[in-house]
């Protein structure tokens, strides 16, 4: 009976010397694993705070985008990183240069993905008192703010017979966003007829 005792004795000393190595082999890999995620989660947390100097690919799109009066979204018109350079619009390729050219415009970011940059402009409130070239049922027209900031038309005949997909795209994006401003009426219709001739 003694050999049997000393038998199991020896199991149950395996038994514990294999649980006891995992236990610690589970307890340092525990240790590591959590160690590790938040050196990584202070890294990522970095890279957000520095995300204006990340490189941007000349292949990401660039989807400019305006919130309409009626509180509907619309896309402006879309473009490329590599498009923008190309056309000077912006001078390098880092998120702080891309935000500041565009927020002169109007624009803010929306989101931002490894793929795509999606900016809106929200139109919602523009400088009362002021006319504005701008469009109506895809025809270019004259608008005045009134003193809410929304802009009417103050006679049907301010809608003029051109319609705004005759006009190079930089024009239809300044037109579709009230960026055309004028103090007077006179002045809002001297400058329209440069579109509508």
């Amino acid at each position: 009976m003694n050999f049997n005792n000393i038998k199991n004795n020896d199991k149950i000393k395996n038994l514990i010397f294999i649980l006891l190595g995992i236990f610690i082999f589970a307890s340092s890999y525990m240790i590591t694993y959590f160690y590790n995620s938040r050196k990584i989660q202070q890294t990522n947390m970095k890279v957000t705070e520095k995300k204006g100097e990340l490189v941007l690919a000349e292949n990401m799109d660039v989807i400019f985008t305006r919130r309409t009066l009626d509180d509907h979204v619309v896309v402006d018109y879309k473009t490329t990183i590599g498009e923008m350079v190309k056309n000077d619009e912006i001078k390098g390729e880092n998120m702080d240069e891309l935000i500041s050219a565009v927020e002169k415009d109007g624009y803010e970011l929306v989101s931002s993905t490894s793929g795509e940059i999606i900016f809106l402009n929200d139109m919602g409130i523009l400088e009362a008192g002021k006319y504005y070239i701008g469009e109506k049922d895809g025809y270019i027209a004259i608008f005045k703010a009134g003193e809410d900031g929304r802009p009417f038309i103050e006679k049907p005949e301010d809608v003029s017979t051109k319609k705004i997909e005759d006009l190079p795209e930089v024009d239809r994006s300044k037109i579709s966003n009230f960026e055309k401003k004028y103090d007077t009426r006179e002045e809002c219709e001297e400058n329209i007829t440069n579109y509508i001739s």
